[in-house]
């Protein structure tokens, strides 16, 4: 099967195989010329020095231009494993935009190494939100897809992606299920949700019902087209944590279906303990309140919008405040009663919360993370 993208890139497979240099050396490729006839593809490709023969094959024309989007601070250790595995890729974003957040370390230097491979800005530190906005400004391409610089893509993630786009010409965005790995492990950390009761895979989920059955939707696993960014005003510059979910609640709340790879295409690596999301784990205010905030807009929206909404806000609302109740970190008193007021608490509800925090510290934390996964609301 040969693919094709615009700009040129080339992934041939199954019946042909060309140079490892034609795949990762893009501006090598100084000419591609295409025929079509009748389902097939004669391909003239000129190299630097020498000609590639001509190939035949049934063409698949994938025309979506990504744009891969990393913030990165003090990321030395892991930027160049993130950018390889993009470079990687069956089918290669167009552009590689790595925004640098303040890095006080050797991070420019390793991005700087890739040449016109990657695209490097430096900005002052601001947080991974400001950083994606910046990114997805500077593309030019339709589609972004996002990668944090302590992640790592699989190499057919982009191909998996884009194909369930192509099939579901309807959609604007799309998910793909990710693996977890710690130092010494790996394990999965996505579970595949339940197919669909005729049997054929499921390309196609409501997001607030995916993630009430635990559905792992994570930054590092999104390909969004860019007009949804715009319509939803991109991440809250002031949020720098919990500023994902916020604006995938936002944009779901528009567009409630999105495209889902259950094949894990993607890694989460644990092996950073300066990540942001441990780094925002103390303070859980801005992310309460935006909960708070987009359940307003919910209710705007109209009853339907409001009662797909409801079930998952209030859901993790109240893992923010069983994390309260643990002692693991903070909420302001105007935040909790907004949050009392959108989401109010049945009486077993207050019972818990109220145990936990009696409890010692290390055993509250314990019990809240077991309650988190098994309290029905």
């Amino acid at each position: 099967m040969v693919y094709l993208c615009e700009p040129p890139l080339i992934l041939l497979r199954d019946t042909f195989s060309v140079s490892a240099s034609l795949h990762h050396r893009r501006n090598d490729l100084l000419a591609l010329y295409s025929n079509y006839r009748q389902g097939t593809v004669s391909l003239i490709l000129t190299q630097r020095g020498y000609s590639i023969p001509q190939v035949r094959g049934t063409v698949r024309r994938l025309t979506m231009n990504v744009a891969m989007v990393v913030p990165a601070h003090n990321a030395e250790a892991w930027i160049r494993r993130a950018i390889n595995s993009a470079l990687n890729q069956t089918v290669r974003p167009a552009e590689l935009i790595v925004v640098d957040d303040g890095s006080t370390d050797d991070t420019a230097r390793m991005v700087r190494q890739y040449g016109e491979e990657v695209v490097y800005v430096h900005q002052e530190n601001a947080g991974p939100s400001v950083a994606r906005n910046r990114g997805i400004d500077l593309a030019r391409s339709e589609w972004i897809a996002f990668l944090d610089a302590d992640d790592e893509w699989l190499p057919h993630k982009t191909e998996r992606q884009l194909r369930v786009l192509e099939d579901n010409p309807d959609l604007r965005w799309c998910v793909a299920a990710v693996c977890r790995r710690g130092r010494n492990s790996a394990a999965p950390y996505s579970p595949p949700l339940r197919p669909a009761r005729d049997g054929s895979n499921q390309t196609r989920v409501g997001y607030f019902s995916a993630v009430l059955k635990r559905a792992q939707f994570i930054t590092s696993g999104f390909i969004i087209h860019r007009s949804l960014l715009e319509e939803s005003g991109g991440f809250d510059p002031e949020m720098r944590g919990g500023e994902d979910v916020d604006l995938w609640c936002r944009i779901a709340l528009q567009h409630p279906l999105i495209g889902y790879c259950s094949e894990p295409c993607w890694i989460y690596h644990q092996d950073n303990p300066g990540s942001a999301h441990r780094r925002a784990a103390g303070c859980r205010d801005l992310p309460v309140k935006s909960f708070c905030r987009n359940m307003r807009l919910a209710m705007k929206l109209g009853p339907e919008v409001a009662g797909a909404f409801r079930p998952y806000a209030r859901k993790k609302v109240l893992d923010s405040l069983l994390r309260k109740a643990a002692r693991e970190c903070r909420i302001s008193r105007a935040t909790l009663d907004e949050a009392n007021q959108l989401f109010p608490l049945e009486v077993y509800e207050k019972v818990l919360l109220r145990s936990v925090a009696v409890m010692p510290k290390a055993i509250a934390s314990k019990i809240a993370g077991r309650l988190r996964d098994v309290v029905a609301l």
